[in-house]
């Protein structure tokens, strides 16, 4: 499973992928979440993906993909892992490479609602519902007991 940890406006992946950040980090691949330049004059010193096309830094192929709105969507592949970094549902209808996917993370309930419509399998993941407590990142979850009718529940006041 990916390691995410949640950081004021940005969000960190296996400690190898930096999501969001307004400003980029050399000791990690950049991911921008809205398109930048279509052409750079200037050598840069660190690795950013942020215009659509593929792309194939430090053992790790990403696919980035244009949505509505000037969104960036993302399949990475890297190790033993697939990973769907999606922020617009639209993606999802226009192309058929997010199929390889095992983890979706995700940005935006509509994606979700996409996800869950197309009924992909894999671990669902949303950035909002992480949570940053002294550098520990949980992914919040709701969990459902289900207890039988004729079960008896002790609450303490019996």
């Amino acid at each position: 499973m990916t390691t995410i940890k949640a950081v004021n406006d940005w969000y960190l992946l296996d400690n190898k992928l930096l999501f969001g950040a307004s400003e980029p980090e050399n000791k990690y691949i950049n991911l921008a979440k809205t398109i930048w330049e279509d052409m750079r004059y200037q050598k840069i010193d660190y690795s950013l993906v942020d215009y659509p096309g593929e792309y194939d830094i430090q053992d790790v192929t990403i696919q980035c993909f244009l949505g509505k709105n000037n969104l960036l969507n993302y399949l990475i592949v890297y190790g033993n892992k697939r990973i769907a970094l999606l922020q617009s549902p639209d993606i999802l209808e226009s192309t058929a490479d997010f199929a390889v996917a095992q983890e979706w993370v995700y940005t935006d309930d509509t994606v979700l609602a996409k996800l869950e419509q197309l009924e992909v399998e894999g671990k669902k993941i949303k950035l909002e519902q992480l949570t940053v407590e002294e550098g520990k990142v949980d992914v919040v979850e709701e969990k459902k007991v289900d207890v039988a009718e004729d079960e008896k529940v002790n609450l303490g006041n019996e």
